[in-house]
């Protein structure tokens, strides 16, 4: 008699940030039912990530911007991928939408937070604890707490060998094979959350006065802000490669790195699967929403002001126009940071 397997759906799709602190979840998710055929909901933008990822069996994208963005189509997909209903579903996702979306898939237990939007559809709720990581909150669903990675990135992401020459050869070609290579992401979505380029190019320049090679990395739209930190450096050993990797390259790259400094963005996360040390500079967020580096060699620092955080996520300009946040944290602190603890 054929015995079958247990099936588990993990529905995330939020931010890319969030969705790759989903990556623990996961790997503790298979270490716990090796033998359970894994299945992820997930979005447009970060289906190339977990399509890589091995310890999913099954891949599902959930296009909230295209053929999904009505909620009958978010229903009827919903209904469509669960035709053969699962044994457990967590949805570690707060929205209406993704909580819309489990309700009509069938699954026999349903997992979401107790301060997700209409929680009361699911059968079993999980606190959300506030003060603590987003990797612990999402470890709360399995009964756990703290995660070490120790594991490379090879070893849980399916790199192709075409992806693997693409980051080697650009190492090769900005002469950073010396282990002296520094990566820095200036980049964010919200323009309160990045650090001013002025300062970012006075870091910059000093590494490099130090002998060290300075990669800006980030996707083609931070291009722009890549050329301002560059402008005024008057060095040859800064790069701008912006646009050149996608997410899963990025990963590959900052393998390589000595180090990565950053704003509170998603280049926080790629840097701990990479297992590469990070230096998170917060503006006007701060650490206690759970998304500081994780990780024994990483850190964060962030002045101390009463008009921070003044949102979730940032806004388009200071809202009291002083910027103080990203003005108060110098250059020479984030050096100091760096020298102490980095190099």
């Amino acid at each position: 008699m054929e015995i079958l397997k247990k099936r588990i759906l993990v529905i995330q799709t939020a931010f890319l940030g969030d969705c790759l602190l989903t990556v623990p979840f996961l790997l503790r998710l298979r270490i716990q039912n090796p033998e359970a055929e894994i299945s992820l909901v997930t979005s447009a933008k970060t289906g190339q990530v977990f399509s890589s990822l091995k310890c999913i069996d099954a891949l599902y994208i959930l296009d909230k911007r295209g053929k999904h963005k009505s909620l009958l189509r978010t229903i009827e997909f919903a209904e469509e991928i669960s035709r053969i209903p699962f044994d457990r579903l967590y949805s570690l996702h707060r929205s209406f939408r993704t909580t819309l979306f489990s309700f009509f898939v069938k699954a026999e237990e349903k997992l979401g937070f107790e301060n997700a939007s209409l929680s009361f559809l699911y059968n079993l709720r999980v606190p959300y604890k506030t003060h603590v990581h987003e990797i612990d909150r999402n470890l709360a669903f399995l009964g756990e707490e703290g995660f070490e990675l120790d594991q490379t990135p090879e070893e849980f992401f399916s790199f192709t060998g075409e992806q693997e020459t693409k980051v080697r050869d650009q190492i090769a070609s900005i002469g950073a094979e010396d282990g002296k290579l520094i990566a820095i992401a200036p980049g964010s979505v919200w323009e309160t959350k990045r650090y001013p380029a002025e300062y970012f190019r006075e870091i910059a320049s000093v590494l490099v006065n130090r002998g060290c090679k300075i990669a800006i990395i980030g996707g083609v739209e931070e291009s722009e802000l890549a050329e301002r930190i560059l402008s005024g450096a008057q060095s040859q050993n800064i790069f701008n490669l912006c646009g050149v990797f996608n997410i899963l390259e990025s990963i590959l790259f900052l393998k390589k790195a000595r180090m990565l400094l950053c704003n509170d963005s998603a280049p926080v996360h790629l840097g701990f699967l990479a297992g590469t040390p990070v230096l998170e500079i917060y503006c006007s967020t701060v650490p206690d929403f759970g998304f500081y580096p994780y990780g024994k060699n990483s850190g964060y620092i962030s002045a101390a002001l009463t008009c921070k955080p003044c949102g979730i996520h940032g806004h388009r300009a200071c809202p009291v126009g002083t910027f103080d946040c990203a003005v108060r944290v110098t250059p020479q602190m984030v050096l100091d940071r760096i020298d102490k603890e980095f190099l």
